[in-house]
């Protein structure tokens, strides 16, 4: 069952080119912080 008042924060991460380390260590950031992805359901 879904958490209530579960939200959305992050739909993608963009960076520059030739950036990827950088989007992705900011990815990773962000999920370890907030849950990362949780299937609907």
């Amino acid at each position: 069952m879904r958490e209530q008042g579960r939200r959305q924060i992050l739909r993608g991460a963009t960076g520059a080119a030739l950036e990827d380390r950088t989007t992705l260590a900011f990815a990773k950031l962000i999920e370890r912080e907030f849950g990362g992805f949780v299937a609907p359901p």
